[in-house]
């Protein structure tokens, strides 16, 4: 049967897509967080229109219907950048560059909707220069259908390999995971058990919130924490500092919504360490940690994870994300990676061939160097 699309170019339109959108995301094949309507409409809100670099936004959502029935939602946005002259228009994920993972989302996991939407962007490739739809799980059925319909496509691609995910299953409480890991690193949490242990009669204690738009000035003090935060006593990414309206946004929105976590390590009212994440899909997903480091010497950061997959074991959630990044700390911690695929699209004719040429080549290689020295690209 015949599909129809719509481009849905506007926050109205949007809106108006919630009741679908929240359908299709929920019952996804992989529910995910960066997929939600709440991520995308939050995301919209603070950067429409012009990202942090003031490069031209605009919503490009794909509406497949048929019969009158939404059948599929591609979440894409189109950004004009600029290169050395060059001018191009890529279609791309919304909240790409801050969303860990991507995807289509389809309501028929073996129908014609992928086929459709590449129909769709071949008919009007005259709107667009470039198309990235990057960090897809790659054994989700979006990604496998990409991967099989567009050789059959007139579409030009090529899939890379994008960044894993490191996860833990949260089959047991933190007792019984600590019985599967060796000798060393038993012994070696008892030790550090012990010295916050020594800490508590100095007011120290670990608090997991649910509901952290509710409690006034924290965000400001995770702002000033995360400004300390090093690895290897060289500057990182710093994610709040960056986007520090965006994260209140996100409070306010993911909060009442019921889709965050945070836990905190305090002593007293001093901040000692944080860990931010969602609760989406039967699932937690660490989104951003920061420790004073000061507090070294008691491993804040690492001594928060025990209580997150306690507090995940005991609320049912079923898979403890810690996405995207190599930090060895990750591999460290469970074997289990989900691994990611992007897809890098342009057309056949020799403009967009050098501009995908030009544009996925060298734009990764700028995007490395920046995070390497704790700048944040956004997206370029």
């Amino acid at each position: 049967m015949s599909y129809s699309v719509e481009v849905v170019s506007t926050p109205e339109g949007l809106l108006n897509l919630r009741k679908a959108w929240d359908h299709l995301a929920r019952r996804a094949e992989h529910p995910n967080v960066f997929t939600s309507f709440e991520w995308a409409w939050v995301w919209w809100q603070q950067f429409g229109t012009k990202d942090l670099l003031g490069r031209n936004l605009r919503l490009h959502i794909l509406h497949l219907q048929q019969q009158g029935r939404t059948a599929a939602l591609a979440p894409l946005l189109l950004r004009t950048a600029s290169w050395g002259g060059l001018c191009l228009e890529k279609l791309e994920f919304i909240g790409m560059g801050m969303a860990d993972y991507g995807s289509l989302l389809l309501e028929d996991s073996s129908g014609g909707e992928v086929e459709a939407l590449l129909d769709y962007l071949w008919r009007e490739r005259k709107s667009w220069d470039l198309v990235e739809l990057g960090q897809l799980p790659a054994d989700s059925s979006p990604a496998k259908r990409l991967a099989e319909a567009l050789p059959r496509s007139p579409l030009h691609y090529r899939l890379r390999a994008d960044e894993p995910c490191v996860y833990i299953p949260l089959t047991t409480d933190w007792a019984g995971f600590l019985k599967t890991r060796s000798k060393l690193t038993r012994e070696t949490f008892h030790k550090k058990a012990n010295r916050l242990k020594r800490l508590e009669a100095e007011g120290l204690r670990i608090r997991i919130l649910e509901n952290p738009q509710g409690e006034p000035g924290l965000l400001a003090r995770m702002v000033a924490l995360e400004k300390k935060k090093q690895v290897r006593g060289a500057p990182v990414l710093r994610v709040l500092n960056a986007a520090e309206d965006f994260f209140r946004l996100l409070f306010d929105t993911l909060g009442p919504a019921g889709q965050l976590y945070l836990a905190l390590m305090e002593q007293h009212d001093r901040l000692m360490a944080y860990e931010l994440g969602f609760r989406y899909g039967g699932k937690l997903w660490a989104y951003t940690k920061a420790f004073d480091r000061d507090d070294a010497y008691y491993s804040p950061g690492t001594m928060l994870i025990p209580a997150v997959i306690d507090y995940g074991f005991r609320k049912g959630y079923r898979e403890y994300d810690f996405l995207r990044g190599d930090e060895p700390y990750k591999k460290r911690w469970s074997p289990h990676l989900r691994t990611t695929v992007g897809f890098e699209i342009w057309k056949p004719e020799l403009r967009s061939r050098l501009l995908a040429k030009i544009y996925f080549s060298f734009r990764l290689r700028l995007y490395q160097w920046l995070w390497d020295r704790g700048i944040w690209p956004f997206q370029l």
